[in-house]
């Protein structure tokens, strides 16, 4: 009876675990990531393999300037940008 399912991106085989799941699947943010690039890296490759969305903390809140990384994941998201899209715009929105 769930609604989404939270969990890790595993990097292999994530797309067989979308596939295998009737409900969308967000992932959580897994271990602290070493830079925004990193974070952004993850989350694409999670939307690539299926995912719909994230559901995280640290790895934004913690982020030197989450409010520049979060306008990046929406690009990802949202709006279809790649990895280099969005690292553009999270540069972007750090040096504005």
């Amino acid at each position: 009876g769930a609604d989404i399912i939270k969990t890790y991106y595993t990097e292999t085989d994530f797309d067989k675990v979308v596939a295998g799941c009737p409900v969308p699947v967000m992932i959580a943010g897994g271990p602290k990531c070493e830079t925004d690039l990193d974070t952004l890296k993850m989350i694409h490759g999670a939307l690539q393999d299926g995912a719909k969305g994230i559901v995280m903390g640290r790895n934004v809140w913690q982020s030197p300037h989450p409010a520049a990384l979060l306008a990046a994941v929406n690009g990802l998201i949202h709006e279809d940008m790649g990895v280099k899209e969005a690292n553009q715009l999270l540069e972007d929105k750090i040096n504005s």
